[in-house]
């Protein structure tokens, strides 16, 4: 570990977190030399800790313990002290869908509104003022009097930082020292192309982001997410392909029919329990939550569902073949109609919509 890291991270919990594994697997100097003390000893016995005796498998162990299970910090997007890539479009809302996964560290899971230890997580955000921030709190339920003291405590947000690049030796340490100081789980990077200084098309820029800055924070146990950009084909992140490298798992993101919500599409995942893709609906209330589908709306639903709306079509009136009556009811009103399957959907939000579910 760094002076700086040491310095920045002294005297707290997620300090002695981080040596423990070296302290554990400390190589101990001789206590005597003698003639037959071998260099390899003498080695030993000047570097206390050196790397690769530090970073040593214990095989056996590994091997009795069996296979890792799946280790999630935000289930199913976010895994314990891995990093991750939300790639998408500008403008599809990656942002907002992020900070709204920070309500775990308010304690509740973002996807399913249930209990869960609070996480503490370091948002760093290279492009919003303090007005468009306050819009999302506000938006998302978090500047509820109820949540204030925690969401003070529990999530760190750092606004333009004047922070070295995190492809540089600096820059890193500077995210991990103040990412340890403040015993995160989680590190935000809002967005990518702000935090780099070699060429976006430069295969070694995203080597140096890995060596310096995820890798760390890996060593470290904290999880990551960058946010970025996809390129002119929508498929892969923007600029080098050596992007989808640097990280443990790349989520391609998808706003749905008429901003319903999103569909993430696993591009990338070292781990092979991470699912093939997660949608995600927006639940408009009170307050802005989101929830898990088994599968993203058609296109056209949304449609149909505010049509449905402006004739007063009654929530339990569609079940059953009934959607032909609904579909009867948008001609006499002069509203267009839709496929059976996009009719079908658009009466099962309206009933989980008046139920609470969506």
């Amino acid at each position: 570990m760094s002076d700086l890291v040491a310095a920045a991270a002294a005297d707290t919990e997620a300090a002695r977190k981080l040596v423990a594994h070296r302290q554990n697997y400390r190589i101990k100097a001789p206590q005597t030399t003698s003639p037959d003390t071998t260099e390899a000893d003498r080695f030993f016995g000047q570097e206390a800790d050196n790397p690769y005796a530090v970073a040593r498998v214990d095989l056996d162990a590994l091997i009795e313990r069996g296979p890792p299970p799946a280790n999630w910090l935000i289930e199913p997007i976010i895994a314990v002290g891995r990093s991750h890539a939300l790639v998408a479009p500008s403008k599809a809302g990656k942002s907002l869908l992020t900070l709204g996964l920070c309500s775990a560290c308010l304690g509740i899971h973002p996807l399913t509104g249930q209990s869960m230890t609070p996480l503490k997580v370091l948002y760093v955000d290279y492009e919003m003022t303090e007005g468009d921030l306050f819009e999302r709190l506000e938006a998302l339920g978090f500047t509820d009097p109820k949540h204030r003291k925690l969401l003070g405590d529990q999530l760190v947000y750092v606004q333009l930082p004047a922070s070295s690049p995190l492809d540089t030796a600096a820059g890193g340490a500077q995210l991990l020292a103040y990412a340890t100081a403040e015993r995160a789980d989680l590190v935000v990077i809002d967005t990518l192309s702000r935090v780099t200084e070699g060429p976006e098309n430069d295969s070694d820029t995203y080597r140096n982001l890995y060596r310096h800055t995820w890798l760390p924070l890996k060593r470290a146990g904290i999880a990551a997410v960058r946010l970025d950009h996809t390129g002119h084909e929508g498929t892969r992140a923007r600029g080098s392909s050596a992007k989808g490298d640097d990280v443990d798992v790349v989520w391609l993101l998808k706003p749905t029919d008429k901003d319903f919500g999103w569909k993430l599409t696993l591009a990338a995942a070292r781990m092979g329990w991470v699912p093939e893709s997660v949608s995600i609906e927006k639940v408009r209330g009170k307050a802005l939550t989101f929830q898990r589908v088994s599968k993203g709306w058609l296109p056209g639903v949304a449609d149909v569902v505010a049509d449905l709306d402006a004739i007063g079509w009654t929530t339990g009136a569609g079940t059953g073949t009934g959607y032909r009556k609904a579909k009867t009811a948008l001609v006499e009103a002069g509203k267009s109609t839709a496929s059976t399957a996009v009719m079908g959907q658009a009466l099962r939000f309206r009933r989980e919509r008046s139920q609470g579910r969506a």
